[in-house]
This record gives C-alpha cells, structure tokens and sequence, in this order.
C-alpha cells in the first residue's frame, strides 16, 4: 500500500535499495481541511506549499525549510508512514516491557523518597529497551518452538510498545505533575500510605495498599483516556516533551550501520557519565551544588538561603553550578524544550526568588518563626532559634479523625511562608 507524506511519495518505512523518492504536485489549493490520524477528526490549515526536502541518503526525506508550527513538527519531523507488516505483539515486547516497568517502578520508589527527588527518564528506558531487544532477538534461536519466542529482527513496533509500558509503569503523578513529561515519579498514593505509616498508627493492610494504587491510577488514565480527542488526536496539540522519543526510536531504526556508529558513541558518552557521577554522588558531594558566594560568606544566613541549594531545603540555589546531571535534568531537561519555553520557565524561577525573600524578611505569616524552606508542619510556639515540630498524633481519636478538643489544646499547626507560596 502506498503511503503518503508532504512532498513526497513512498511505498515504505523501512529502508530498501532502489526505492526513490518521488515529488508530489504542490497544490494551488491555498485553505484546505486535513484529516487527522484517527478517522473523523479534521482540522483546517492554511498552506502555501509543500516544504522543502531533500533526499537524506537513507530513503527518508529531510526537511529543507524552518519547521515553525506544530503542523511542521507532526508531518516534517516525524514521519507519519506506517508498515502494516510490522507486528508488536511478539514475546521480547510482553517480556521486556513489563521487566523494564517494574523496573523502572521500584528504581523510581526509591527515588521519590530522597531529599533531592530524581527522575527515571524514558529516554533511559528506550536505550536500555533497544539493547536488551537487540540482544534478544540475537541471543534467542529462531528454529524449533523457540522461533514462537523469537519471530525476526527487533523491530519498531515492539520499540515503541516497549517503551510505552515502561514508561507507563512510571508516570509522573503528585503536585509536579505533567503528563508529558519524559521522567517519572512514583504513585500519588504511595505518599498517602506512606505517611499513614509514618503518622496516623501504621500501614494497611498489602491488599488495600494494591488496591488504593490501582483505583488512583486507573481513575488517571480513564480521564486521560476520555480526553484522548482534545489532548491527543489533533495534530495542533503539540507536546515538545515527546520528541526526543519520538525521533530516537526512528533514528533507531534506520540504517543499521549509522545506528551503531550511534550507539558506540551513546556507550561512550554512558561511559564517562557513569565514571563522572561517582565523584559528584560519593566521592566529593560539594559537586552537586557549588556556591561562589556561599563559600565567600559562609556565615552569612541571608547568602545561604538565597545562594545555598546543594542539600535538602538549604536555599534556592540562586546563580549556584552544579556538575551532577541528575539533578540538572531529572525532572525537566533543558535539551527538550524550545528556548521561548526556558525563558519562561526562568522568568518564573526568578519570581519566585523575589517572591520567597520578600515574604521571608518581611515576616509575612510569622515566617521569621519557622525555617526558610520546609515541608512540615510546626507549631505555634516556634521562633527564629527554636523551630518545634507539630505533634499531628495529638490532635486525632482513636478512629483517627480530627479531635476539635484537642486541636484547640494543641492549636492550629503553621506552614513555612515560603512553602504557602
């Protein structure tokens, strides 16, 4: 079946000697409607004429001409062709995909609960899915039963299914939320059983544990699931966050050659990063944040909140350098996002800066009573040397429910002023 793309037609995705790229009459049509990738949904573009390509050399068009919107993205830089004999149903898609999101689950748990929150990043899991799938396909026989096991070379559907389980298994929930995000972050609920534990006299039971987490979560992806043709099918709903997996799992699987001059170079680069990260995480720890005004005023309480960053709730780590990658691009990497959206993102962290100083030195909610920077609660008679903790044990009943009597013992509990902005 022919497939067709802006500018050019071809019969396949997949490389092949002697396939030509052949141009397509530019249409004089000026306003016109496109279907989108699912059926019954159109939307309206204006287009002068087809972009610019040139033959990239390995049977896929590159495109010549800026890409400027989010129609650009979704026709010029990926391509959008599909290879029905391509099958993902096979057992290396099933065994892989659910080891690499228990995988990335459990790494993730641990994670979440550090001071300094790290991300498992689906980019991570796409390499390591292509590896183990190419080995695989290598290591396992394709004769006898085993060929059930083993039913030809690694291909991109079961890539990308791959990567879709594993980075389901360990989507971004909680306050920091966003759904596009290429790094993970453990379940909403785990925090609710873990403080339970902590707080409130112990852990459920394992079964209402499992079940908690699986109602939250499929409560998430039935909503996700019935915004799918507002969020998802329209090709202007552009999510930038998905192109470096997007385009990787097609850099993947073009040309075997150049992919493994790619990928020679990805080892590389794994290796040293591998090697650096020891220094920063063991080795000598001050690398995780260095601050040139810290270390010129050590002494100095208003240098540390503002300049300070490196441990937990130090400071806000203001013109600091850090060299740990993990904490550079753990939850937001700056390779993935369009300049314009950097910009905003740091004119926000810069607010937020001016923001935190001025409700803290100006004492605003009794902030000068309680640390600059804090997640807990603390009670009414803290002061600048002496922060006292919220007893929240003191306050319930037997059933675990807010006492009124002993909340007005007690009293209510403070929050930092920084953290109620």
């Amino acid at each position: 079946m022919t497939s067709h793309r802006p500018g050019f037609v071809r019969s396949s995705t997949e490389r092949k000697e002697g396939v030509e790229l052949q141009a397509s009459p530019a249409s004089s049509q000026k306003d016109a409607t496109y279907s989108d990738i699912k059926e019954g949904t159109t939307y309206d573009v204006t287009e002068d004429s087809p972009p610019d390509y040139e033959d990239g050399g390995d049977g896929f068009a590159k495109v010549t001409e800026p890409v400027e919107t989010a129609k650009d993205f979704i026709t010029q830089v990926l391509h959008v062709d599909d290879d029905a004999s391509l099958n993902p149903y096979t057992f290396r898609m099933f065994f892989l995909g659910i080891g690499l999101s228990i995988f990335g689950s459990v790494l993730q748990e641990i994670f979440y609960f550090k001071p300094q929150t790290i991300y498992v990043s689906v980019v991570f899991l796409c390499v390591i899915a292509y590896v183990l799938g190419e080995f695989m396909a290598y290591a396992i026989p394709r004769k006898g039963l085993l060929r059930y096991l083993n039913p030809g070379p690694f291909n991109q559907k079961e890539h990308a299914a791959i990567t879709i389980m594993a980075s389901a298994g360990t989507i971004l929930q909680g306050p920091h939320a966003n759904p596009n995000a290429p790094a993970a972050q453990a379940a909403t609920s785990t925090e609710a059983l873990a403080a339970q534990q902590l707080f409130y006299g112990g852990y459920p039971s394992r079964a209402a544990g499992v079940f908690v987490t699986l109602s939250s979560q499929l409560i998430g992806y039935g909503i996700a699931g019935m915004l799918r043709e507002v969020l998802v099918y329209p090709t202007k709903m552009l999510w930038p966050i998905n192109l470096p997996v997007a385009t990787l799992l097609e850099t993947l699987h073009r040309d075997k050659v150049e992919t493994k001059r790619r990928l020679k170079v990805f080892y590389i680069v794994f290796g040293l990063a591998f090697v650096w990260e020891v220094f920063p995480e063991y080795i000598f720890t001050v690398l995780t944040g260095v601050s040139i005004f810290c270390l010129a005023d050590q002494h100095n309480l208003v240098f540390t909140n503002l300049f300070g960053g490196a441990g937990g709730n130090e400071g806000l780590g203001m013109l600091s350098v850090c060299f740990d990658w993990n904490y550079i691009a753990g939850l937001w990497s700056p390779l993935w996002y369009p300049l314009q959206t950097l910009v905003n993102m740091m004119v926000g962290i810069f607010g937020c800066y001016v923001l935190f100083m001025c409700v803290y030195y100006q004492n605003v909610w009794r902030s000068y009573d309680f640390p600059f920077l804090s997640q807990l609660l603390f009670d009414g008679s803290s002061n600048s040397t002496n922060y006292v903790t919220y007893n929240q044990s003191a306050i319930l009943n037997d059933k675990f429910e807010i006492d009124e009597g002993k909340l007005a013992q007690q009293g209510l509990p403070y929050l930092t002023g920084t953290y109620i902005c």
